[in-house]
C-alpha cells in the first residue's frame, strides 16, 4: 500500500515552507467534470455532486437538492494559505497578475472595446495608428494599475 498525502497536507506544506505558489480554486459544488463524464457514457456521476442527500439517498441530479454549504476557500484560508476570492474572468486575470508580482496591467483595446476596458478601471495612455495596405488603424494603449498589496506581496499560496 502506498501513503498519499491529501491537497491539503501540501497546502499546509507549501505555507509553512513560503513555498511561493498560486493556486486557482474552481469551486463546481463538487465534482462536476468527472460526474459529467461519467453520465455521458451511461453512467450515474455517483457521488460526485456536493448536495445534500434527498430522502438517505446520494443526490444524482445537479438540481435535484441544495448544495452544501462547503467553502473551499476559506478551507484554504484555515490552512494559512491568502485567498483572493474573484467573480469574473477580468477580476480573476487581475488576481493572478498581481499574484505574479505585476504592478500594472496593458492593453491595446481597439476603438469598441475602449469603453469596456474604462469600466474596469483602465485608463488612456496613448494612441496608436499604423498605416496597412492604404488603410489606417488604430487602437489605444490602456493602462490599470493593480492594487499595491496585491502587486507588492509575495506570491503566497
Amino acid at each position: 500500500m502506498r501513503a498519499r498525502h491529501s491537497p491539503f497536507e501540501s497546502l499546509v506544506t507549501a505555507v509553512a515552507q513560503r513555498v511561493p505558489i498560486v493556486i486557482v480554486l474552481v469551486d463546481n459544488h463538487g465534482y462536476a467534470s468527472i460526474g459529467a463524464l461519467s453520465r455521458s457514457v451511461g453512467s450515474s456521476g455517483f457521488g460526485t455532486l456536493y448536495r445534500f442527500s434527498d430522502n438517505g439517498s446520494v443526490p444524482l441530479d445537479p438540481a435535484s437538492t441544495d448544495v452544501l454549504p462547503i467553502d473551499l476557500a476559506a478551507n484554504a484560508e484555515s490552512l494559512g494559505a491568502h485567498v483572493i476570492r474573484t467573480k469574473t474572468i477580468a477580476d480573476l486575470r487581475d488576481a493572478l497578475a498581481g499574484a505574479r508580482g505585476a504592478k500594472e496591467l496593458t492593453v491595446d483595446a481597439s476603438d469598441t472595446a475602449r469603453g469596456f476596458f474604462e469600466k474596469r478601471g483602465y485608463t488612456a495612455k496613448s494612441r496608436n495608428t499604423v498605416l496597412l495596405n492604404g488603410e489606417w488603424l488604430a487602437n489605444t494603449t490602456m493602462v490599470k494599475p493593480l492594487a499595491a498589496k496585491e502587486a507588492t506581496k509575495e506570491s503566497a499560496p
